[in-house]
């Protein structure tokens, strides 16, 4: 009977722990010091949403929507899978921007699941793509746009990469080849979903990635990290947080939403970035 006991004891604490991974929203304050950031963008709040798949947290998303308004954001970047490949739809992030009823300049990059979706059901799609345009969320798919903040300015890009390279057989041999050549007059700031490509984001000139994809390892473990990716890599390298290299930033989020097929110890969050010129000037 003690037996049984246990054994029923471990499956509750397991499936509470699940639920946790699964539905504990955190939020993840990063402060950025960054030498090439104009002094006119020092103290920039960015919020970085990624991975919402077609999790909602409250009727509509309201609950995510009102923890988006408390951080009060600059902006919003969104590099993918905000839409989910199972679901079919972008219903959940649709419901969000409803909420948020455009109170703040969102710009999003293409991931995995966008491109499932638009493979498998090419006409939802299109309407999700349409409704997004509409509520003026700029999609950069493989564009870029200039943002300005007091008479100065920063390149935008997003990258949309195939399918195949997001498994492993596929190779990202060069970003240019989907992107252009690097705009050199301006600081470039890349949405790129897939974290694992680090160094040739770094090659290609960017100066600050923000991605996504791994949602901290699906499974985690403290003092460890990441154990499995969703490429099916074990001990995946960008798990989660911030990385530097040759004068390059990416952060990486856990993801906004659930994970599929599982989540756990790798709570979902959001990231508030804050940017800062250089450590000096605080």
């Amino acid at each position: 009977m003690w037996f049984w006991i246990v054994i029923l004891v471990f499956i509750i604490i397991g499936l509470f722990v699940w639920w946790i991974s699964n539905r504990w929203l955190c939020v993840s304050q990063r402060e950025l010091f960054l030498d090439w950031l104009p002094p006119e963008w020092d103290g920039i709040r960015i919020l970085h949403l990624s991975d919402l798949h077609s999790t909602r947290y409250g009727k509509h998303n309201q609950r995510l929507a009102a923890r988006i308004q408390r951080l009060n954001p600059d902006l919003i970047l969104a590099p993918g899978d905000l839409c989910d490949r199972f679901v079919k739809n972008g219903d959940a992030f649709l419901d969000l921007l409803e909420e948020l009823d455009g109170q703040f300049p969102i710009y999003a990059s293409i991931g995995n699941h966008e491109l499932r979706v638009e493979q498998n059901a090419p006409e939802d799609y299109c309407v999700f793509r349409e409704t997004l345009k509409k509520k003026g969320v700029v999609m950069l798919d493989n564009t870029s746009v200039l943002l300005e903040r007091k008479g100065k300015s920063l390149r935008l890009y997003g990258i949309n990469q195939p399918l195949s390279i997001y498994y492993q057989h596929g190779t990202l041999h060069n970003v240019a080849d989907y992107l252009g050549e690097r705009d050199t007059s301006y600081p470039a700031v890349l949405l790129a979903h897939d974290p694992r490509w680090f160094e040739r984001y770094v090659d290609w000139g960017a100066s600050l990635v923000l991605a996504g994809h791994i949602h901290g390892g699906m499974m985690r473990l403290p003092f460890i990290g990441g154990i499995y990716s969703p490429d099916k890599t074990l001990f995946p390298k960008y798990d989660a947080g911030v990385f530097t290299k040759d004068g390059c930033t990416m952060v990486v989020s856990r993801g906004a939403g659930d994970s599929r097929p599982f989540r756990i110890g790798s709570l979902p969050e959001l990231i508030l970035m804050t940017l800062h010129t250089k450590r000096g000037d605080l």
